[in-house]
């Protein structure tokens, strides 16, 4: 028989550094290896500013699940790891997939830690409701964000253009005056 716990918040708060391991490792497998190697092997926030945001982010994420606080006050660190992923070149649902990961992640560990999950069937679907929206929450972030990035490209290609026909009116004029 496996460990006991009182409820399910204590099971998700006497797992918590079990449960962000894992969540972490499952995130940053989604880059290539090489990233991988290095977001595991620094630590340090300034040699590995995103492996930090990351793990920061998702630590606050986890925090915040376990509060009786409403999901949609959105936390800074939440919205800098979603912005980490909105400006990288990740699918959308590869991007955000990471939040709905916890509950797979969550339903596993107590499965590992031999608990039913019939147990704790009202805290799974409390953390389901969270999950969910906190997802949708995150999707307006990196929604927002992507639509930024778009802007800015169009910005540029706007002045790129303009750049480009004032240097080809200026060869024009000078050609005219020439003749």
């Amino acid at each position: 028989m496996g460990a006991v716990y009182k409820n399910f918040n204590d099971f998700m708060t006497q797992e918590r550094e079990a449960i962000i391991s894992k969540w972490f490792h499952l995130m940053i497998d989604e880059y290539p290896d090489e990233t991988v190697r290095a977001i595991k092997k620094e630590k340090d926030q300034f040699s590995n500013p995103v492996g930090h945001k990351i793990y920061k982010g998702i630590e606050e994420v986890y925090n915040m699940l376990l509060e009786k606080k409403d999901v949609q006050e959105i936390n800074p660190l939440f919205d800098d790891l979603i912005r980490v992923k909105a400006v990288q070149d990740f699918a959308p649902s590869k991007a955000m997939g990471f939040i709905f990961v916890l509950k797979k992640i969550v339903r596993g560990h107590l499965e590992d830690k031999n608990q039913s999950e019939a147990d704790y069937l009202g805290g799974l679907k409390q953390l389901d409701e969270k999950v969910e929206n906190l997802g949708l929450k995150g999707f307006d972030i990196y929604t927002e964000c992507r639509n930024k990035i778009y802007q800015l490209k169009v910005d540029e290609l706007n002045r790129n253009y303009k750049m480009m026909q004032r240097a080809t009116l200026g060869r024009n004029a000078e050609g005219i005056k020439k003749d």
